[in-house]
């Protein structure tokens, strides 16, 4: 499972951890009974406390997202799609905005952050494609 956290954002780590989770159920990568990583694994992947990791999965269980099972783990429990296409496109929306502001104050125009986006893209399925 592939989360980045940026710790200079105003999310807290946690709401982070669990915003990739959600997204990555969202868009079937984590898949119903699927096992999450432990919270020691997660928290040494994302170098961040425990504490953090356990929070996010507290509130994701609170959520009826995920399911914990002492001794095994914790699993997603979502059967159906938590976000409509357009609950998605949004929520993507609301993440790029930022950073087109960002780009612009720099002083870059539409089409080089166009190619910025399209790079990372292009990183990102490189990524993946190492996954399968």
């Amino acid at each position: 499972m592939f989360i980045q956290i940026q710790p200079e954002s105003s999310i807290p780590i946690y709401k982070q951890i669990m915003d990739h989770i959600e997204h990555a159920i969202a868009s079937n990568r984590l898949k119903e009974n699927e096992k999450l990583p432990s919270v020691r694994e997660l928290a040494k992947q994302l170098i961040v406390n425990p504490n953090t990791v356990a929070k996010a999965y507290r509130e994701l269980e609170r959520n009826n997202v995920v399911r914990s099972h002492k001794g095994k783990g914790v699993f997603v429990m979502v059967t159906q799609n938590i976000f409509t296409e357009e609950e998605k496109k949004r929520l993507v929306g609301e993440k790029m905005s930022p950073a087109i502001v960002e780009g612009l104050n720099l002083g870059l125009t539409f089409d080089e952050i166009r190619n910025v986006l399209d790079e990372k893209i292009t990183a990102f399925k490189n990524i993946e494609e190492k996954d399968i």
